[in-house]
Protein backbone atom coordinates (compact mmCIF):
# COMPACT_ATOMS: atom_id res chain seq x y z
CA UNK A 1 0.00 0.00 0.00
CA UNK A 2 1.51 3.33 -1.01
CA UNK A 3 1.81 6.25 1.38
CA UNK A 4 -1.11 8.16 -0.13
CA UNK A 5 -3.62 5.37 0.39
CA UNK A 6 -2.22 4.62 3.85
CA UNK A 7 -2.52 8.26 4.93
CA UNK A 8 -6.03 8.44 3.50
CA UNK A 9 -7.21 5.40 5.45
CA UNK A 10 -5.40 6.32 8.66
CA UNK A 11 -6.40 9.97 8.94
CA UNK A 12 -10.00 9.54 7.76
CA UNK A 13 -10.37 6.52 10.06
CA UNK A 14 -8.96 8.31 13.10
CA UNK A 15 -11.15 11.40 12.57
CA UNK A 16 -14.19 9.20 11.93
CA UNK A 17 -13.68 7.06 15.02
CA UNK A 18 -13.30 10.11 17.25
CA UNK A 19 -16.45 11.70 15.82
CA UNK A 20 -18.44 8.52 16.26
CA UNK A 21 -17.27 7.71 19.78
CA UNK A 22 -17.10 11.24 21.19
CA UNK A 23 -19.61 13.35 19.25
CA UNK A 24 -22.24 11.17 17.59
CA UNK A 25 -22.28 8.20 19.99
CA UNK A 26 -25.59 6.33 20.26
CA UNK A 27 -26.94 3.12 21.72
CA UNK A 28 -26.35 0.30 19.22
CA UNK A 29 -28.87 -2.44 18.53
CA UNK A 30 -26.06 -4.93 17.87
CA UNK A 31 -25.05 -4.67 21.54
CA UNK A 32 -28.55 -5.82 22.53
CA UNK A 33 -28.23 -9.05 20.56
CA UNK A 34 -24.67 -9.51 21.87
CA UNK A 35 -26.11 -9.53 25.41
CA UNK A 36 -28.05 -12.67 24.52
CA UNK A 37 -25.13 -14.30 22.68
CA UNK A 38 -22.90 -13.59 25.69
CA UNK A 39 -25.45 -15.22 28.02
CA UNK A 40 -26.09 -12.04 30.00
CA UNK A 41 -29.83 -12.06 29.23
CA UNK A 42 -31.83 -15.30 29.45
CA UNK A 43 -35.02 -15.91 27.45
CA UNK A 44 -37.57 -18.72 27.13
CA UNK A 45 -36.70 -20.66 23.94
CA UNK A 46 -40.03 -19.85 22.24
CA UNK A 47 -39.86 -16.08 22.77
CA UNK A 48 -40.06 -14.25 19.38
CA UNK A 49 -37.47 -11.62 20.32
CA UNK A 50 -35.12 -14.35 21.50
CA UNK A 51 -35.53 -16.24 18.22
CA UNK A 52 -34.66 -13.04 16.35
CA UNK A 53 -31.52 -12.61 18.48
CA UNK A 54 -30.17 -16.11 17.96
CA UNK A 55 -31.04 -16.31 14.24
CA UNK A 56 -29.42 -12.99 13.28
CA UNK A 57 -25.80 -13.60 12.30
CA UNK A 58 -22.99 -11.08 12.04
CA UNK A 59 -19.43 -11.13 13.29
CA UNK A 60 -20.24 -7.91 15.16
CA UNK A 61 -22.34 -9.88 17.66
CA UNK A 62 -19.49 -12.25 18.37
CA UNK A 63 -16.92 -9.49 18.85
CA UNK A 64 -19.21 -7.42 21.08
CA UNK A 65 -20.23 -10.51 23.07
CA UNK A 66 -16.55 -11.11 23.89
CA UNK A 67 -16.26 -7.54 25.18
CA UNK A 68 -19.37 -7.94 27.32
CA UNK A 69 -18.12 -11.23 28.75
CA UNK A 70 -14.91 -9.48 29.80
CA UNK A 71 -16.93 -6.89 31.69
CA UNK A 72 -17.15 -4.05 29.19
CA UNK A 73 -20.19 -1.87 29.95
CA UNK A 74 -22.95 -1.73 27.31
CA UNK A 75 -22.54 2.05 27.12
CA UNK A 76 -18.82 1.68 26.37
CA UNK A 77 -19.51 -1.02 23.77
CA UNK A 78 -22.10 1.22 22.08
CA UNK A 79 -19.63 4.11 21.94
CA UNK A 80 -16.95 1.89 20.42
CA UNK A 81 -19.37 0.63 17.78
CA UNK A 82 -20.54 4.19 17.08
CA UNK A 83 -16.91 5.09 16.47
CA UNK A 84 -16.48 2.19 14.06
CA UNK A 85 -19.56 3.25 12.08
CA UNK A 86 -18.26 6.72 11.22
CA UNK A 87 -14.71 5.42 10.85
CA UNK A 88 -15.86 3.04 8.12
CA UNK A 89 -18.04 5.74 6.56
CA UNK A 90 -15.25 8.30 6.21
CA UNK A 91 -12.75 5.68 5.07
CA UNK A 92 -15.22 4.49 2.43
CA UNK A 93 -15.89 7.98 1.06
CA UNK A 94 -12.22 8.97 1.15
CA UNK A 95 -11.08 5.86 -0.75
CA UNK A 96 -13.65 6.48 -3.47
CA UNK A 97 -12.32 10.04 -3.90
CA UNK A 98 -8.74 8.75 -3.76
CA UNK A 99 -9.39 6.07 -6.38
CA UNK A 100 -9.86 8.75 -9.05
CA UNK A 101 -7.79 11.68 -7.75
CA UNK A 102 -4.80 9.93 -6.12
CA UNK A 103 -4.57 12.98 -3.86
CA UNK A 104 -4.60 11.96 -0.18
CA UNK A 105 -5.37 15.39 1.27
CA UNK A 106 -8.18 16.03 -1.18
CA UNK A 107 -9.55 12.52 -0.58
CA UNK A 108 -9.63 13.04 3.20
CA UNK A 109 -11.07 16.55 2.91
CA UNK A 110 -13.52 15.59 0.15
CA UNK A 111 -14.84 12.69 2.22
CA UNK A 112 -15.28 14.99 5.19
CA UNK A 113 -17.12 17.51 3.01
CA UNK A 114 -19.47 14.79 1.72
CA UNK A 115 -20.05 13.65 5.30
CA UNK A 116 -20.67 17.12 6.74
CA UNK A 117 -22.88 18.26 3.87
CA UNK A 118 -24.98 15.07 4.14
CA UNK A 119 -24.60 14.68 0.39
CA UNK A 120 -23.93 10.99 1.05
CA UNK A 121 -27.22 10.49 2.95
CA UNK A 122 -29.87 10.52 0.21
CA UNK A 123 -31.27 7.10 1.00
CA UNK A 124 -33.98 5.13 -0.75
CA UNK A 125 -36.60 3.13 1.15
CA UNK A 126 -33.87 2.28 3.64
CA UNK A 127 -32.48 5.53 5.09
CA UNK A 128 -28.77 6.35 5.05
CA UNK A 129 -27.51 7.62 8.41
CA UNK A 130 -23.76 8.02 8.62
CA UNK A 131 -23.82 9.65 12.07
CA UNK A 132 -25.95 9.41 15.18
CA UNK A 133 -27.75 6.18 14.28
CA UNK A 134 -28.65 3.22 16.48
CA UNK A 135 -29.08 0.90 13.50
CA UNK A 136 -25.70 -0.80 13.49
CA UNK A 137 -26.22 -3.28 10.70
CA UNK A 138 -27.36 -1.09 7.82
CA UNK A 139 -24.85 1.69 8.54
CA UNK A 140 -21.86 -0.63 8.92
CA UNK A 141 -22.82 -2.89 6.01
CA UNK A 142 -23.33 -0.02 3.57
CA UNK A 143 -20.04 1.65 4.51
CA UNK A 144 -18.21 -1.69 4.29
CA UNK A 145 -19.42 -2.40 0.75
CA UNK A 146 -18.51 1.13 -0.40
CA UNK A 147 -15.11 0.82 1.29
CA UNK A 148 -14.55 -2.49 -0.49
CA UNK A 149 -15.26 -0.86 -3.85
CA UNK A 150 -13.04 2.10 -3.00
CA UNK A 151 -10.12 -0.09 -1.95
CA UNK A 152 -10.31 -2.25 -5.07
CA UNK A 153 -10.76 0.85 -7.23
CA UNK A 154 -7.64 2.36 -5.64
CA UNK A 155 -5.54 -0.72 -6.39
CA UNK A 156 -5.48 -1.78 -2.72
CA UNK A 157 -6.23 -5.37 -3.70
CA UNK A 158 -5.09 -7.12 -0.54
CA UNK A 159 -7.25 -5.19 1.89
CA UNK A 160 -10.07 -4.86 -0.65
CA UNK A 161 -10.10 -8.59 -1.37
CA UNK A 162 -10.01 -9.44 2.34
CA UNK A 163 -12.94 -7.11 3.07
CA UNK A 164 -14.92 -8.47 0.12
CA UNK A 165 -14.51 -12.03 1.36
CA UNK A 166 -15.52 -10.99 4.88
CA UNK A 167 -18.57 -8.97 3.76
CA UNK A 168 -21.14 -11.74 4.47
CA UNK A 169 -19.84 -11.92 8.05
CA UNK A 170 -20.25 -8.15 8.43
CA UNK A 171 -23.70 -8.05 6.82
CA UNK A 172 -25.00 -11.28 5.22
CA UNK A 173 -27.50 -9.63 2.86
CA UNK A 174 -25.13 -6.93 1.63
CA UNK A 175 -22.40 -9.57 1.42
CA UNK A 176 -24.50 -11.46 -1.11
CA UNK A 177 -25.08 -8.27 -3.10
CA UNK A 178 -21.35 -7.42 -2.96
CA UNK A 179 -20.49 -10.82 -4.42
CA UNK A 180 -23.13 -10.41 -7.12
CA UNK A 181 -21.98 -6.91 -8.11
CA UNK A 182 -18.30 -7.89 -8.28
CA UNK A 183 -19.19 -11.00 -10.28
CA UNK A 184 -21.10 -8.86 -12.80
CA UNK A 185 -18.16 -6.44 -12.97
CA UNK A 186 -15.91 -9.37 -13.84
CA UNK A 187 -18.35 -10.73 -16.40
CA UNK A 188 -18.76 -7.36 -18.12
CA UNK A 189 -15.04 -7.03 -18.84
CA UNK A 190 -13.49 -10.35 -17.95
CA UNK A 191 -10.10 -9.99 -19.62
CA UNK A 192 -9.36 -6.58 -18.12
CA UNK A 193 -10.93 -7.28 -14.71
CA UNK A 194 -9.18 -10.64 -14.39
CA UNK A 195 -5.80 -8.95 -14.73
CA UNK A 196 -6.73 -6.08 -12.41
CA UNK A 197 -8.24 -8.17 -9.64
CA UNK A 198 -5.92 -11.20 -9.75
CA UNK A 199 -3.81 -9.90 -6.81
CA UNK A 200 -6.98 -9.77 -4.70
CA UNK A 201 -7.82 -13.47 -5.11
CA UNK A 202 -5.72 -14.93 -2.24
CA UNK A 203 -6.94 -12.21 0.09
CA UNK A 204 -10.52 -12.75 -1.00
CA UNK A 205 -10.14 -16.41 -0.08
CA UNK A 206 -8.73 -15.36 3.31
CA UNK A 207 -11.80 -13.15 3.81
CA UNK A 208 -14.06 -16.08 2.94
CA UNK A 209 -12.27 -18.10 5.64
CA UNK A 210 -13.11 -15.31 8.10
CA UNK A 211 -16.75 -15.49 7.00
CA UNK A 212 -16.87 -19.29 7.32
CA UNK A 213 -15.20 -19.18 10.74
CA UNK A 214 -17.66 -16.57 11.99
CA UNK A 215 -20.61 -18.63 10.77
CA UNK A 216 -19.25 -21.76 12.45
CA UNK A 217 -18.80 -19.85 15.72
CA UNK A 218 -22.35 -18.46 15.40
CA UNK A 219 -23.84 -21.91 14.89
CA UNK A 220 -21.75 -23.34 17.72
CA UNK A 221 -22.44 -20.75 20.42
CA UNK A 222 -25.93 -19.53 19.54
CA UNK A 223 -28.38 -20.90 22.15
CA UNK A 224 -31.06 -23.26 20.96
CA UNK A 225 -34.44 -21.82 19.99
CA UNK A 226 -37.83 -23.50 19.73
CA UNK A 227 -38.50 -25.55 16.56
CA UNK A 228 -39.68 -23.55 13.56
CA UNK A 229 -43.28 -23.59 12.39
CA UNK A 230 -43.30 -24.93 8.77
CA UNK A 231 -46.12 -22.53 7.85
CA UNK A 232 -44.23 -19.44 9.05
CA UNK A 233 -42.88 -18.56 5.57
CA UNK A 234 -46.43 -18.05 4.33
CA UNK A 235 -46.61 -14.82 6.34
CA UNK A 236 -43.77 -13.12 4.44
CA UNK A 237 -45.80 -11.42 1.64
CA UNK A 238 -48.34 -10.08 4.15
CA UNK A 239 -45.65 -8.73 6.48
CA UNK A 240 -43.89 -7.02 3.59
CA UNK A 241 -47.08 -5.50 2.20
CA UNK A 242 -48.48 -4.19 5.50
CA UNK A 243 -45.60 -3.50 7.88
CA UNK A 244 -42.23 -3.39 6.13
CA UNK A 245 -41.57 0.07 4.67
CA UNK A 246 -38.03 -0.88 3.63
CA UNK A 247 -39.34 -3.31 1.00
CA UNK A 248 -42.21 -1.23 -0.36
CA UNK A 249 -42.20 -0.08 -3.99
CA UNK A 250 -40.39 3.20 -4.62
CA UNK A 251 -41.48 5.77 -7.25
CA UNK A 252 -39.19 6.82 -10.08
CA UNK A 253 -39.33 10.40 -8.77
CA UNK A 254 -37.48 9.49 -5.58
CA UNK A 255 -34.13 11.36 -5.24
CA UNK A 256 -32.22 8.11 -4.71
CA UNK A 257 -33.65 6.78 -7.98
CA UNK A 258 -32.49 9.93 -9.77
CA UNK A 259 -28.96 9.42 -8.47
CA UNK A 260 -28.87 5.79 -9.60
CA UNK A 261 -30.36 6.67 -12.98
CA UNK A 262 -27.69 9.34 -13.43
CA UNK A 263 -24.86 7.13 -12.18
CA UNK A 264 -25.21 4.55 -14.95
CA UNK A 265 -24.64 6.87 -17.96
CA UNK A 266 -22.05 8.81 -15.96
CA UNK A 267 -19.99 5.69 -15.28
CA UNK A 268 -20.45 4.33 -18.82
CA UNK A 269 -19.37 7.62 -20.40
CA UNK A 270 -16.15 7.65 -18.40
CA UNK A 271 -15.56 3.95 -19.08
CA UNK A 272 -15.96 4.30 -22.85
CA UNK A 273 -14.37 7.68 -23.52
CA UNK A 274 -12.38 9.00 -20.58
CA UNK A 275 -10.36 6.27 -18.84
CA UNK A 276 -7.09 7.60 -20.27
CA UNK A 277 -7.01 10.32 -17.60
CA UNK A 278 -7.83 7.93 -14.75
CA UNK A 279 -5.66 5.47 -12.79
CA UNK A 280 -6.04 1.95 -14.23
CA UNK A 281 -7.51 0.44 -11.07
CA UNK A 282 -10.33 3.02 -11.00
CA UNK A 283 -11.86 1.32 -14.02
CA UNK A 284 -13.16 -1.31 -11.62
CA UNK A 285 -14.82 1.37 -9.49
CA UNK A 286 -16.59 2.81 -12.55
CA UNK A 287 -17.87 -0.66 -13.41
CA UNK A 288 -18.99 -1.11 -9.82
CA UNK A 289 -20.99 2.13 -9.97
CA UNK A 290 -22.58 1.20 -13.30
CA UNK A 291 -23.53 -2.32 -12.19
CA UNK A 292 -24.83 -1.18 -8.77
CA UNK A 293 -26.95 1.56 -10.32
CA UNK A 294 -28.27 -0.73 -13.04
CA UNK A 295 -29.23 -3.46 -10.57
CA UNK A 296 -30.87 -0.95 -8.26
CA UNK A 297 -33.05 0.46 -11.05
CA UNK A 298 -34.00 -3.04 -12.17
CA UNK A 299 -35.16 -3.89 -8.65
CA UNK A 300 -37.12 -0.64 -8.41
CA UNK A 301 -39.29 -1.96 -11.24
CA UNK A 302 -39.37 -5.45 -9.70
CA UNK A 303 -40.76 -4.17 -6.39
CA UNK A 304 -43.76 -2.73 -8.19
CA UNK A 305 -44.98 -6.33 -8.48
CA UNK A 306 -47.18 -7.79 -5.69
CA UNK A 307 -45.01 -9.15 -2.83
CA UNK A 308 -46.24 -12.71 -3.36
CA UNK A 309 -44.79 -12.67 -6.89
CA UNK A 310 -41.27 -11.92 -5.64
CA UNK A 311 -39.21 -14.93 -4.46
CA UNK A 312 -38.79 -15.09 -0.69
CA UNK A 313 -35.00 -15.08 -0.87
CA UNK A 314 -35.08 -11.81 -2.86
CA UNK A 315 -37.46 -10.22 -0.35
CA UNK A 316 -35.26 -11.22 2.56
CA UNK A 317 -32.18 -9.75 0.86
CA UNK A 318 -33.99 -6.38 0.61
CA UNK A 319 -33.05 -5.50 -3.01
CA UNK A 320 -33.89 -1.81 -2.60
CA UNK A 321 -30.81 -1.57 -0.36
CA UNK A 322 -28.91 -1.35 -3.64
CA UNK A 323 -30.21 2.18 -4.17
CA UNK A 324 -28.14 3.27 -1.20
CA UNK A 325 -24.81 2.06 -2.56
CA UNK A 326 -24.68 4.58 -5.40
CA UNK A 327 -26.51 7.20 -3.33
CA UNK A 328 -23.75 7.11 -0.71
CA UNK A 329 -20.97 7.04 -3.31
CA UNK A 330 -22.25 9.64 -5.77
CA UNK A 331 -20.82 12.80 -4.18
CA UNK A 332 -17.48 11.08 -3.57
CA UNK A 333 -17.38 9.82 -7.16
CA UNK A 334 -18.00 13.30 -8.56
CA UNK A 335 -15.40 14.81 -6.22
CA UNK A 336 -12.91 12.16 -7.26
CA UNK A 337 -13.53 12.62 -10.99
CA UNK A 338 -13.09 16.37 -10.55
CA UNK A 339 -9.84 15.69 -8.72
CA UNK A 340 -8.60 13.58 -11.62
CA UNK A 341 -8.15 16.91 -13.48
CA UNK A 342 -6.31 18.67 -10.66
CA UNK A 343 -3.45 19.53 -13.03
CA UNK A 344 -5.71 21.82 -15.05
CA UNK A 345 -7.17 25.18 -14.11
CA UNK A 346 -10.81 24.06 -14.62
CA UNK A 347 -10.11 20.99 -12.52
CA UNK A 348 -8.70 23.00 -9.62
CA UNK A 349 -11.52 25.52 -9.79
CA UNK A 350 -14.06 22.70 -9.94
CA UNK A 351 -12.57 20.98 -6.87
CA UNK A 352 -12.72 24.22 -4.88
CA UNK A 353 -16.19 25.24 -6.10
CA UNK A 354 -17.76 21.83 -5.50
CA UNK A 355 -16.33 21.54 -1.98
CA UNK A 356 -17.57 25.03 -1.07
CA UNK A 357 -21.03 24.46 -2.56
CA UNK A 358 -21.53 21.20 -0.68
CA UNK A 359 -20.41 22.73 2.59
CA UNK A 360 -22.91 25.58 2.24
CA UNK A 361 -25.95 23.46 1.40
CA UNK A 362 -28.92 24.04 3.71
CA UNK A 363 -28.65 20.48 5.07
CA UNK A 364 -24.92 20.80 5.83
CA UNK A 365 -23.79 20.25 9.42
CA UNK A 366 -20.97 22.71 8.78
CA UNK A 367 -23.32 25.61 9.55
CA UNK A 368 -23.27 24.60 13.22
CA UNK A 369 -19.45 24.49 13.24
CA UNK A 370 -19.03 27.77 11.36
CA UNK A 371 -17.95 30.86 13.37
CA UNK A 372 -20.88 33.16 14.20
CA UNK A 373 -19.37 36.09 12.34
CA UNK A 374 -19.09 34.07 9.13
CA UNK A 375 -22.56 32.52 9.55
CA UNK A 376 -24.17 35.96 9.83
CA UNK A 377 -22.63 37.02 6.50
CA UNK A 378 -23.29 33.84 4.53
CA UNK A 379 -26.63 32.42 3.54
CA UNK A 380 -27.41 28.91 2.37
CA UNK A 381 -27.97 28.80 -1.41
CA UNK A 382 -31.55 27.93 -2.47
CA UNK A 383 -30.54 24.57 -3.99
CA UNK A 384 -30.73 21.02 -2.78
CA UNK A 385 -28.14 18.26 -2.63
CA UNK A 386 -29.55 16.36 -5.58
CA UNK A 387 -29.38 19.35 -7.93
CA UNK A 388 -25.82 20.21 -6.92
CA UNK A 389 -24.53 16.67 -7.40
CA UNK A 390 -26.24 16.09 -10.74
CA UNK A 391 -25.04 19.46 -12.06
CA UNK A 392 -21.49 18.73 -10.86
CA UNK A 393 -21.55 15.31 -12.55
CA UNK A 394 -22.60 16.86 -15.87
CA UNK A 395 -20.03 19.66 -15.54
CA UNK A 396 -17.05 17.43 -14.80
CA UNK A 397 -17.99 15.03 -17.60
CA UNK A 398 -18.38 17.83 -20.15
CA UNK A 399 -15.04 19.28 -19.10
CA UNK A 400 -13.39 15.89 -19.46
CA UNK A 401 -14.88 15.37 -22.94
CA UNK A 402 -13.80 18.85 -24.08
CA UNK A 403 -10.33 18.37 -22.60
CA UNK A 404 -10.01 15.06 -24.42
CA UNK A 405 -10.90 16.70 -27.72
CA UNK A 406 -8.62 19.73 -27.22
CA UNK A 407 -5.69 17.90 -25.64
CA UNK A 408 -3.74 17.31 -28.91
CA UNK A 409 -3.83 21.07 -29.64
CA UNK A 410 -2.36 22.07 -26.28
CA UNK A 411 1.32 22.93 -26.13
CA UNK A 412 3.75 22.34 -23.24
CA UNK A 413 4.35 26.10 -22.99
CA UNK A 414 0.74 26.85 -22.19
CA UNK A 415 0.75 24.22 -19.46
CA UNK A 416 3.85 25.79 -17.89
CA UNK A 417 2.29 29.26 -17.97
CA UNK A 418 -0.73 28.04 -16.03
CA UNK A 419 1.29 26.11 -13.42
CA UNK A 420 1.58 28.88 -10.83
CA UNK A 421 -2.14 29.86 -10.79
CA UNK A 422 -3.02 26.18 -10.50
CA UNK A 423 -0.74 25.78 -7.51
CA UNK A 424 -2.23 28.88 -5.90
CA UNK A 425 -5.78 27.54 -6.22
CA UNK A 426 -4.63 24.14 -4.93
CA UNK A 427 -3.11 25.82 -1.89
CA UNK A 428 -6.37 27.72 -1.22
CA UNK A 429 -8.34 24.49 -1.53
CA UNK A 430 -6.01 22.62 0.80
CA UNK A 431 -6.18 25.37 3.42
CA UNK A 432 -9.98 25.33 3.15
CA UNK A 433 -10.23 21.55 3.60
CA UNK A 434 -7.81 21.43 6.53
CA UNK A 435 -9.62 24.36 8.16
CA UNK A 436 -12.99 22.68 7.72
CA UNK A 437 -11.75 19.45 9.31
CA UNK A 438 -10.03 21.17 12.24
CA UNK A 439 -12.90 23.59 12.87
CA UNK A 440 -15.55 20.87 12.68
CA UNK A 441 -13.69 18.43 14.91
CA UNK A 442 -13.18 21.20 17.47
CA UNK A 443 -16.72 22.61 17.26
CA UNK A 444 -19.12 19.71 16.73
CA UNK A 445 -20.74 18.74 19.99
CA UNK A 446 -23.49 16.35 21.00
CA UNK A 447 -26.39 18.48 22.29
CA UNK A 448 -27.44 15.74 24.71
CA UNK A 449 -25.62 15.24 28.04
CA UNK A 450 -24.24 11.70 28.17
CA UNK A 451 -26.12 10.94 31.37
CA UNK A 452 -29.42 11.58 29.58
CA UNK A 453 -28.58 9.87 26.28
CA UNK A 454 -27.15 6.73 27.90
CA UNK A 455 -29.68 6.11 30.64
CA UNK A 456 -29.53 2.54 31.87
CA UNK A 457 -29.81 0.28 34.91
CA UNK A 458 -26.75 1.81 36.60
CA UNK A 459 -28.27 5.22 37.35
CA UNK A 460 -31.84 5.56 35.99
CA UNK A 461 -34.54 4.70 38.58
CA UNK A 462 -36.94 3.07 36.09
CA UNK A 463 -34.32 0.93 34.38
CA UNK A 464 -32.70 0.06 37.72
CA UNK A 465 -36.00 -1.15 39.15
CA UNK A 466 -36.75 -3.13 36.01
CA UNK A 467 -33.30 -4.73 36.09
CA UNK A 468 -33.82 -5.88 39.69
CA UNK A 469 -37.08 -7.73 39.01
CA UNK A 470 -37.68 -11.24 37.67
CA UNK A 471 -39.81 -12.45 34.78
CA UNK A 472 -40.38 -10.88 31.40
CA UNK A 473 -40.74 -7.14 30.93
CA UNK A 474 -43.63 -5.90 28.77
CA UNK A 475 -42.81 -2.69 26.89
CA UNK A 476 -45.15 -0.20 25.27
CA UNK A 477 -44.98 0.34 21.54
CA UNK A 478 -42.34 3.02 21.02
CA UNK A 479 -40.20 2.19 24.07
CA UNK A 480 -36.95 1.07 22.46
CA UNK A 481 -33.94 -0.94 23.60
CA UNK A 482 -35.38 -1.81 27.04
CA UNK A 483 -33.42 -5.06 27.15
CA UNK A 484 -30.17 -3.27 26.33
CA UNK A 485 -30.68 -0.75 29.13
CA UNK A 486 -31.85 -3.21 31.80
CA UNK A 487 -30.36 -6.64 30.94
CA UNK A 488 -33.92 -7.85 31.40
CA UNK A 489 -35.68 -10.10 28.86
CA UNK A 490 -38.71 -8.49 27.19
CA UNK A 491 -41.80 -10.19 25.85
CA UNK A 492 -41.36 -8.71 22.36
CA UNK A 493 -39.82 -5.61 20.80
CA UNK A 494 -42.48 -3.77 18.79
CA UNK A 495 -40.13 -1.10 17.43
CA UNK A 496 -39.47 -2.92 14.18
CA UNK A 497 -41.80 -5.55 12.76
CA UNK A 498 -39.53 -5.77 9.71
CA UNK A 499 -37.12 -7.81 11.83
CA UNK A 500 -39.54 -10.73 11.50
CA UNK A 501 -38.36 -11.17 7.91
CA UNK A 502 -35.06 -12.48 9.31
CA UNK A 503 -36.74 -14.83 11.81
CA UNK A 504 -39.96 -15.98 10.15
CA UNK A 505 -40.19 -18.97 12.45
CA UNK A 506 -41.14 -16.51 15.20
CA UNK A 507 -44.05 -15.06 13.19
CA UNK A 508 -46.88 -17.30 14.48
CA UNK A 509 -45.95 -16.67 18.12
CA UNK A 510 -45.43 -12.96 17.44
CA UNK A 511 -48.82 -12.65 15.76
CA UNK A 512 -50.50 -14.32 18.72
CA UNK A 513 -48.78 -12.04 21.28
CA UNK A 514 -49.58 -8.88 19.33
CA UNK A 515 -53.24 -9.86 19.06
CA UNK A 516 -53.61 -11.05 22.65
CA UNK A 517 -51.53 -8.42 24.47
CA UNK A 518 -51.41 -5.37 22.18
CA UNK A 519 -54.69 -5.83 20.24
CA UNK A 520 -52.73 -5.39 16.99
CA UNK A 521 -53.53 -7.66 14.05
CA UNK A 522 -50.32 -8.19 12.10
CA UNK A 523 -52.23 -9.71 9.18
CA UNK A 524 -54.46 -6.70 8.48
CA UNK A 525 -53.63 -3.15 7.49
CA UNK A 526 -53.33 -0.78 10.47
CA UNK A 527 -56.08 1.83 10.76
CA UNK A 528 -54.17 4.07 13.20
CA UNK A 529 -50.56 4.44 14.42
CA UNK A 530 -49.58 1.33 16.42
CA UNK A 531 -48.47 3.47 19.39
CA UNK A 532 -51.92 5.05 19.70
CA UNK A 533 -53.68 1.73 19.23
CA UNK A 534 -51.48 0.19 21.92
CA UNK A 535 -52.13 3.02 24.39
CA UNK A 536 -55.88 2.95 23.88
CA UNK A 537 -56.00 -0.83 24.47
CA UNK A 538 -53.80 -0.87 27.57
CA UNK A 539 -55.58 2.00 29.26
CA UNK A 540 -58.81 0.05 28.83
CA UNK A 541 -57.53 -3.23 30.33
CA UNK A 542 -58.79 -4.19 33.79
CA UNK A 543 -56.48 -5.40 36.55
CA UNK A 544 -57.82 -8.90 35.99
CA UNK A 545 -56.86 -8.73 32.31
CA UNK A 546 -53.34 -7.69 33.28
CA UNK A 547 -53.06 -10.54 35.76
CA UNK A 548 -54.16 -12.98 33.05
CA UNK A 549 -51.47 -11.61 30.71
CA UNK A 550 -48.92 -11.98 33.50
CA UNK A 551 -49.84 -15.64 34.11
CA UNK A 552 -50.00 -16.54 30.41
CA UNK A 553 -46.75 -14.94 29.29
CA UNK A 554 -44.64 -14.75 32.43
CA UNK A 555 -44.79 -10.94 32.49
CA UNK A 556 -44.30 -9.24 35.87
CA UNK A 557 -43.89 -5.54 34.96
CA UNK A 558 -45.06 -3.13 32.25
CA UNK A 559 -42.90 -0.24 31.00
CA UNK A 560 -44.74 2.67 29.34
CA UNK A 561 -44.42 6.38 28.75
CA UNK A 562 -45.31 8.48 31.77
CA UNK A 563 -48.51 9.92 30.28
CA UNK A 564 -49.99 6.44 29.88
CA UNK A 565 -52.40 5.54 32.70
CA UNK A 566 -52.85 1.82 33.31
CA UNK A 567 -54.99 0.17 35.96
CA UNK A 568 -51.94 -1.15 37.75
CA UNK A 569 -49.83 0.00 40.71
CA UNK A 570 -46.87 2.21 39.77
CA UNK A 571 -43.51 0.83 40.87
CA UNK A 572 -41.38 3.85 39.88
CA UNK A 573 -41.49 6.70 37.39
CA UNK A 574 -39.29 9.40 35.87
CA UNK A 575 -40.04 12.49 33.80
CA UNK A 576 -40.80 10.40 30.71
CA UNK A 577 -41.25 6.74 31.72
CA UNK A 578 -43.40 4.78 34.14
CA UNK A 579 -42.91 1.23 35.39
CA UNK A 580 -46.04 -0.64 36.49
CA UNK A 581 -46.16 -3.78 38.63
CA UNK A 582 -48.55 -6.62 37.80
CA UNK A 583 -49.92 -7.87 41.16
Amino acid sequence: MNDGALWTLTVSGAVGFWLGAAVFAEWQVAVETAQVIAGLVKYPPDNPFYIYHVRLWTVMHELIAVLLRFGVWEVTASKLVSGLLIMFSLQALSMVVYAFSRNALFAIGGAFVAFLSRAAEIGGRYPISLAGTQHTYGALGLSAIVLTAGLLGSGRYRLGGLLLGAMPAIHPALGVWAFAIVALCLASGFSQMRVLLRPALPWFIAGCVVTASSLIVHLAIAPAAAPADPAAADYLPTLVRLWDGHRQAVPLTHPAVYLNLAAVPLALTWLVFLTAKLPPASVFLLRFVAVSGGLAIAFVFLTWAPPEWIPDVVQILMPLRLLNIVSMMFAAVVLGLTGAYQRTMPGQLGMLALALTLLLLPESQFWSAMPDAVRRVLEAPPVDRLTVMLAAAVAVTLHALIDRRLQPRQTPGRAVEARHPIRAIAAIRNVLLVSVIVLSVASLRDPWPRALKFRDRTHDPVFSAAAAADGLLLTANGVRLAQLKTRRPVLIDTSGFDGLVYSLEAAPRMIHILHDVYEIDLLTAPTEPPVESNRRAWERYSRERWQEIGRTYGVTQVLTFRDWHLRLPVAVETADLRLYQIP
